[in-house]
């Protein structure tokens, strides 16, 4: 009975993921590319607009009772940390990566003379 209530519903359980180190400096680049250039994008902390992913991706609860259709328990999230504060907000893994994907495509289509 040395178990606690969280480990014997399931809670403690990791669901963590590690990010590889080219995607997270990728991450890292785009994410603070975007913020560079938006006044209202820096750490509310600090006034920062650096940012570096962290090197795990995370999954956040999202239903505490029952699994939602489609998603499960949980959502993968990116955590980002200000380089200058350590101030850490979690993007949606799903949304980040399509920003991303969207962002090469537009790149690649873009024809040099």
């Amino acid at each position: 009975m040395s178990e606690n209530k969280d480990e014997q519903d399931g809670h403690s359980k990791d669901y963590s993921k590690r990010v590889p180190l080219e995607r997270g400096v990728e991450l890292s680049n785009f994410l603070n590319e975007r913020a560079g250039g938006q006044e209202n994008d820096t750490c509310p902390v600090c006034n920062d607009s650096r940012n570096v992913v962290l090197d795990t991706e995370y999954a956040i609860p999202i239903g505490q009772t029952e699994p939602l259709i489609g998603l499960g328990g949980y959502a993968p999230a990116y955590a980002t940390a200000c380089v200058n504060c350590g101030y850490m907000r979690f993007f949606s893994k799903n949304m980040l990566d399509k920003l991303l994907a969207d962002s090469k495509k537009s790149d690649d289509s873009k024809v040099v003379d």
